[in-house]
């Protein structure tokens, strides 16, 4: 995530990391028990969330937030980890099991009802707020009313094992969303398209084997992670591989403008490319 191009924080294993673009990256928050997930800026404040862990495994959840750009943190803990941040009309939600919605920067925080214990991801649009994610299939839901009622306006796509929606991005008109199933010995990933604001879902594409990270600079041009990088300059209907200096999976993506885009990717890979 970033709050422009000079100002760029990403978060992954054991720490939290900042640019201010020049390619050099400084830790600004390090903790060898716990492993970071999430992490988004809202109202001048920086919110990070993941595991509490120990000995290897992970059972608890934190969240921290810090209101000076990284150089304090006020740390909170949770029954369930945190795997995601939306924000919205001043609210911050965390995906943590539950939901939760603050509107104090999380010194206080009330429970959204959503009861869907299989959400791993929120994203905010329109007055909208939608949490993805699923188990057997992949499922997305939304509320138009700050989580007092959710519709499930999406559900289906899965392998014999599992299926879960992984992602979602806007561009333009078209809401674009990624889902994973998987069977043995493999996973397939695909891309579904909104044209009516999330009303409705058709699968446009299966880009790879496996889809994490998904950004649009456009109803056209749209990039998707995963196994690799992949380019789209239709919609989402073909993609192309496109050219990175390392090997890794890529695990997230945030688009500085329309032409620069940063990559987060396994093994504490950090790419960034400009055109």
């Amino acid at each position: 995530w970033g709050n422009g191009t000079g100002d760029v924080w990403a978060a992954g294993g054991h720490g939290v990391v900042h640019s201010t673009g020049d390619g050099a990256w400084a830790t600004v928050h390090e903790d060898a028990g716990e492993e970071y997930q999430a992490l988004r800026g809202a109202g001048g404040w920086l919110f990070v969330g993941g595991y509490v862990c120990a000995n290897g495994v992970c059972q608890g959840g934190v969240l921290l937030r810090s209101s000076d750009s990284g150089a304090t943190w006020t740390r909170q803990t949770l029954d369930e980890g945190v795997t995601d941040f939306a924000a919205a009309d001043g609210t911050v939600y965390a995906d943590s099991a539950a939901i939760y919605a603050s509107t104090d920067h999380f010194a206080t925080s009330t429970e959204v009802p959503l009861a869907w214990a299989t959400s791993i991801g929120l994203f905010a649009d329109g007055g909208a707020l939608y949490a993805y994610g699923g188990l057997r299939g992949a499922q997305i839901r939304r509320t138009r009313d700050g989580g007092q009622s959710w519709a499930t306006v999406y559900s289906g796509f899965s392998g014999s094992q599992s299926g879960t929606m992984n992602g979602i991005a806007r561009g333009g008109a078209t809401l674009f969303a990624l889902a994973n199933g998987c069977s043995v010995p493999a996973c397939v990933g695909a891309l579904f398209r909104s044209l009516d604001d999330g009303d409705s879902w058709r699968e446009a594409s299966r880009p790879q084997d496996w889809l994490a990270g998904v950004w649009a600079a456009s109803a056209d041009e749209l990039f998707v992670g995963g196994t690799t990088l992949m380019r789209s300059a239709d919609g989402g209907a073909t993609f192309t591989k496109v050219t990175l200096p390392v090997d890794t999976t890529i695990l997230a993506l945030w688009g500085a403008s329309a032409n620069e885009l940063y990559a987060v990717g396994q093994g504490g890979a950090i790419l960034h490319g400009k055109r």
